[in-house]
C-alpha cells in the first residue's frame, strides 16, 4: 500500500506528536509499504534533513501563519497525490491541514483520520475558546468524510461515536516506543553520583512538563512518609515553583532533584539509575480517564516499573510492574510505591522481563501491524461497496 500522511503540526518542533507520527510511518514502511509524509516546518536545514527526518518526509516551508500554511500544504498534498497516486490519505488533524483534507475528500482519495486527544477539551481547558470551537467543527467534518477512524484510547472512540451519526469503522490503537532507540537499562549508579543520591536510596524518575494533570503535588507527601525515597524531576513547567514551595513545606527538599530539559539520548543514564518511573497521576484534571503516555512506554521499554493514575488499555492491571492508582484516594499512592519497591526492581533479569513485555505489546512495529489490517479491511469494503 501507499500511504500519504498529512501532518498539520510543525515537524521541527520537539514533542510527542512528531515522534508518534514519524515512528508510526517508519514502522509502516518497515512492514513493506510505501510512505510519504507532508508537514510544515519553520526553519529546515540540510543537516536536519540528514539527521532528523527520513527521506520520505516532504517539509513545507511557510510563514508562521495558519492560513498561509494551509494553502501551501494543500498545494503540496495535491501535487503528491496526483504524481504519486497513494492508496489512501492518513491524517492527524490540525487546523493547518484542513484545506488539504478538503481537497483530498473532493478528489475521492480514501481518508483515514487519527484522533490522539479529546481536542475540544484540550483547547477549552487551555483558554483557547475560539480554537476549541473551530477544531470541534472542522474535526467533525473530517470524521464524517473519513472511511476509517483510528483512536488512541477507548475513551476517544466513545467520544467520536457520540459525535457522528453515521457509524464509521473505528480502530483503537496506541502510542509506542522504538526498541532500537531505547535499550535495556541495567542498574548503574553514575547518575546517582552526579545527583548526590545514595545507592541505597529508592529513586522515582519523572520526565515531562510540570502541569497540574501530572499530579506531582499528590506524590510529594509520600516522600515525607517513606524516608529513603528520592524524586528526580526532569522538565520545566508552570507548576515548578508551586512544587518547590510544597517540598519546602513538607521538609523533603533534600531528597528532591530538579533537572532542566535534556536531550532524549541523555535520558538513558537517569533511567539506569532509577528504581521506577512515574506518569500522570491526575489526568482527571484534564477531563481524561484514559491515556497512552509515551514516557510510560520509554520506562517499560528500558525495563523500569511504572506508577500511573489513569487507565491504559494496553497495560494489563495484573502485571506486577505496573501500578495504577486513584491519586485522590488517601494512602493509595503510598501503598502502590511500597508494592513496587518490594519487587527486584534493580535485577537485570526482572528488567529484561519488563522490556520483553514492552517490545511485544508496545513497540511501534506492534502498533503498525495492528493498524494495517484495519486499513486494508476498510479499503476492501469501500472498493466492493
Amino acid at each position: 500500500m501507499r500511504m500519504l500522511y498529512s501532518f498539520g503540526y510543525f515537524l521541527d518542533d520537539p514533542g510527542g506528536h512528531v515522534i508518534h507520527s514519524v515512528k508510526f510511518c517508519e514502522a509502516f514502511e518497515k512492514a513493506g509499504h510505501e510512505i510519504k509524509l507532508i508537514g510544515p516546518v519553520r526553519k529546515f536545514t540540510a543537516d536536519q534533513r540528514e539527521h532528523i527526518l527520513p527521506e520520505w518526509v516532504i517539509p513545507v516551508k511557510g510563514w508562521n501563519n495558519a492560513f498561509h500554511l494551509a494553502l501551501k500544504l494543500r498545494k503540496a498534498l495535491a501535487n503528491q497525490a496526483l504524481q504519486w497516486k497513494p492508496d489512501f490519505l492518513y491524517v492527524r488533524p490540525a487546523l493547518k491541514d484542513t484545506l488539504a483534507i478538503h481537497w483530498a475528500a473532493g478528489a475521492g482519495i480514501p481518508l483515514f483520520v487519527e484522533i490522539n486527544v479529546l481536542t475540544f477539551h484540550e483547547h477549552f481547558r487551555s483558554g483557547r475558546f475560539l480554537k476549541a470551537f473551530l477544531s470541534h467543527i472542522i474535526e467533525k467534518w473530517e470524521l464524517k468524510h473519513s472511511q476509517g477512524i483510528i483512536c488512541i484510547t477507548e475513551e476517544i472512540a466513545r467520544m467520536i461515536k457520540s459525535r457522528i451519526k453515521n457509524t464509521k469503522p473505528i480502530c483503537v490503537t496506541g502510542n509506542g516506543f522504538d526498541p532500537e532507540e531505547i535499550p535495556l537499562a541495567s542498574f548503574n549508579t553514575s547518575a546517582r553520583d552526579e545527583l548526590d543520591t545514595p545507592e541505597s536510596a529508592k529513586v522515582i524518575l519523572f520526565a515531562g512538563t510540570l502541569e497540574p494533570a501530572e499530579g506531582l503535588d499528590l506524590l510529594l507527601p509520600v516522600l515525607k512518609d517513606i524516608k529513603d525515597l528520592y524524586l528526580w524531576i526532569i522538565g520545566e513547567g508552570k507548576e515548578k515553583s508551586k512544587l518547590k514551595d510544597l517540598a519546602n513545606k513538607l521538609g523533603i527538599t533534600p531528597r528532591m532533584r530538579w533537572l532542566q530539559w535534556i536531550r532524549s539520548e541523555d535520558l538513558f543514564a537517569y533511567l539506569e539509575a532509577a528504581d521506577f518511573g512515574i506518569a500522570s497521576l491526575a489526568a482527571v484534571r484534564k477531563n481524561m480517564n484514559e491515556a497512552q503516555s509515551m514516557k510510560v512506554r520509554t520506562f517499560l521499554g528500558a525495563g523500569l516499573p511504572v506508577l500511573i493514575g489513569y487507565d491504559d488499555t494496553r497495560l494489563r492491571k495484573d502485571l506486577p510492574w505496573i501500578k495504577k492508582v486513584n491519586a485522590i484516594a488517601p494512602g493509595e499512592i503510598n501503598g502502590a510505591i511500597k508494592e513496587l519497591l518490594s519487587q527486584p526492581v534493580r535485577d537485570i533479569t526482572y528488567r529484561k522481563q519488563i522490556r520483553e513485555f514492552a517490545k511485544k505489546v508496545l513497540s511501534w512495529d506492534t502498533i503498525a501491524n495492528e493498524t494495517i489490517p484495519f486499513i486494508k479491511s476498510v479499503l476492501r469494503t469501500d472498493c466492493s461497496g
